[in-house]
């Protein structure tokens, strides 16, 4: 929805999923209403807000400190996201940054958390060749006194690393890119 030539409201539902051909353990599907305000400011600057909650249902069978089989029931977990960013085109430079707090309470022990991240983007062309990086940084706080039995995610982004990824890329032709 535009509200006026700087303002627009963004509101929409992702669905995702994952299934791994060998196992459960990490299996899932997500459902996520979010809605993002974003405020464009003269020059190219764009500030926005993004506000996420959903709910995500694991295929593992999970058991909160009860040792009856009996109680097992499927991992849910709520999450609640929270961003706030910028973007702005200045000089062909793109630049992108977005700090984001994400809540997650869990029926299973051991899987709340609360997570700070920052997310740094930018890319460049400089002669025909484009220059991307990508920075991430996150801080995740389990909220349990005990950490799980296993890994939480397999995918690392997913979970509490840290990454610093720079690319250059030159076309070639229509169909080759180096």
């Amino acid at each position: 929805f535009q509200l006026n030539r700087r303002n627009s409201i963004e509101t929409g539902y992702l669905y995702e999923g994952l299934d791994y051909g060998k196992s459960v353990r990490y299996d899932y599907n997500s459902s996520f209403f979010y809605s993002r305000f974003t405020h464009r400011f003269p020059a190219g600057l764009g500030l926005f807000f993004n506000y996420r909650f959903g709910i995500q249902q694991f295929d593992r069978l999970t058991n909160t400190l009860n040792l009856s089989l009996q109680d097992l029931t499927e991992q849910q977990d709520k999450v609640h996201l929270f961003s706030l960013g910028t973007d702005f085109l200045w000089g062909g430079f793109l630049f992108n940054a977005s700090y984001n707090f994400e809540q997650n309470s869990s029926n299973s022990y051991g899987f709340e958390y609360n997570r700070h991240y920052v997310n740094l983007i930018f890319a460049k062309s400089i002669r025909s060749v484009l220059l991307r990086g990508y920075l991430t940084w996150q801080n995740k706080n389990y909220l349990d006194d005990f950490l799980p039995s296993w890994p939480t995610e397999l995918d690392t982004e997913r979970e509490e690393s840290n990454f610093i990824v720079l690319d250059a890329s030159k076309d070639i032709s229509s169909s080759l890119t180096a």
